[in-house]
């Protein structure tokens, strides 16, 4: 499987405070997805073991190229979910203005995590 970004593809989304993150505290923990080809899925079980593994190497492949090309050491930082396109990574200040200036096409978005809230279980009262 690549991931090649074609010219028809969508633009690639940027999260808007990641400079200004990077430059605050030196690196950022970013979230970082590709944009998906023609055939991908995620679901496991509609594709044969083979196209699943080929998917999976193509994937960290993907990762991979586009993290060292922003900074080779941030390459030890990056953490790929497997055949699905999202991974983390951190990035220094350097890295991110790369990014900003020049986006690999195969990627998708780039963002900055963000903490969801998840509502607290609330024990009733027992009468």
């Amino acid at each position: 499987m690549s991931f090649t970004g074609r010219d028809s593809s969508p633009p690639v989304r940027l999260d808007p405070e990641l400079l200004d993150a990077a430059r605050r505290d030196g690196s950022i923990l970013v979230t970082m997805t590709l944009k998906m080809p023609a055939g991908f899925t995620a679901l496991q079980g509609y594709i044969s073991k083979q196209a699943w593994e080929s998917q999976v190497r193509g994937t960290c492949s993907a990762f991979t190229d586009v993290v060292r090309r922003l900074d080779p050491a941030a390459a030890r930082t990056l953490n790929v979910l497997g055949a699905i396109p999202l991974a983390e990574v951190t990035l220094n200040e350097a890295a991110v203005r790369s990014l900003l200036n020049d986006p690999d096409p195969r990627i998708g978005e780039v963002a900055i995590p963000k903490p969801c809230c998840v509502p607290a279980r609330v024990d009733r009262p027992r009468d």
